[in-house]
């Protein structure tokens, strides 16, 4: 700002459709004029200014007016020798504000009024990141759903992770999870995306009791064995609920899991799974129908 003579001035950011105040700021101003007037002065190139912070917020995208009152002897410079021909609007502070005119009466120069050298910037702080459109969705609303003692959380955005007691549970970042080896106790399932963490309500689980049973009474074969990454199965189905198919290694790690729903009581179900390569040694391959269990046994070379 050039002060043209000490005082006090409040300047104000009114919307322009209510003229309802958004924003406003009141400085007590000291001369930097070197001949201090209250009345008009011409140029003066002795006059360097002096930077004066207004935290001006304004809320929201819009039309505003720039308003500025007076104390009794307080001045501002503002230029009035802009040649009609030469206008300086809009002046523009690249994506963030415009200002495109004045309210004085044009004759024969144009105004620009009061500030120069602004400093403007967003309200709160510009991550550097290129903008990406946003579309606004509903909030993500998790649940979990028990069958026997495996969980599934109703979501499988983001990053997820399982909590047991209100402990995370290590590794169990996945949209399903066994508890038969956490036990009974209260699960909650959090995921999390971008910066915000969506969770289910508690779920009171109770470990299910599990028959392990020949695998021959319902005929599994489960071959090539040794296996190449491809994982054939021929059973027959002894239940609607889901099937399951978990492969552990001789160390008690599992390498894979598969959820899927069955075909009917009494269907043959003949079903290929990819695996993947695995580590030479011997496996265990655990099939889960309902509260029934089968185990065989599976060799990687």
């Amino acid at each position: 700002l050039y002060v043209g003579n000490s005082g006090k001035v409040t300047i104000m950011v009114v919307d322009s459709a209510s003229m309802s105040i958004v924003a406003s700021t009141s400085l007590e101003l000291k001369a930097t004029s070197p001949s201090p007037s209250s009345g008009a002065q011409g140029n003066q190139p002795e006059d360097m200014g002096r930077v004066y912070p207004l935290n001006l917020r304004i809320p929201q995208a819009g039309n505003y007016v720039i308003k500025v009152d007076f104390g009794p002897s307080a001045t501002l410079y503002r230029n009035n020798a802009i040649p009609l021909a030469q206008s300086p609007y809009p002046i523009t502070v690249a994506g963030i504000m415009a200002i495109t005119g004045h309210e004085a009466t044009v004759t024969t120069t144009q105004f620009y009024y009061y500030f120069y050298d602004m400093r403007i910037r967003s309200l709160d702080c510009a991550s550097g990141a290129a903008r990406t459109a946003v579309t606004a969705t509903a909030p993500l609303n998790i649940s979990i759903t028990q069958t026997g003692n495996n969980l599934a959380s109703s979501s499988n955005q983001g990053s997820i992770q399982w909590l047991f007691n209100s402990n995370p549970i290590s590794g169990a970042n996945a949209q399903n999870l066994n508890i038969g080896a956490t036990g009974s106790g209260i699960y909650k399932v959090r995921h999390g995306i971008l910066d915000c963490s969506f969770e289910s309500p508690d779920l009171n689980a109770t470990i299910t009791a599990l028959t392990v049973l020949n695998p021959e009474k319902i005929g599994l074969q489960a071959g090539p064995n040794p296996v190449n990454g491809l994982l054939n199965l021929r059973y027959s189905s002894t239940t609607i609920q889901p099937h399951q198919v978990e492969l552990f290694h001789q160390d008690g790690s599992r390498v894979y899991q598969e959820r899927y729903q069955s075909p009917g009581i009494n269907t043959v179900v003949n079903r290929q799974f990819r695996i993947g390569a695995l580590a030479a040694g011997v496996y265990v391959l655990k099939l889960t129908l309902g509260k029934e269990v089968y185990l065989t046994k599976v060799i990687a070379q």
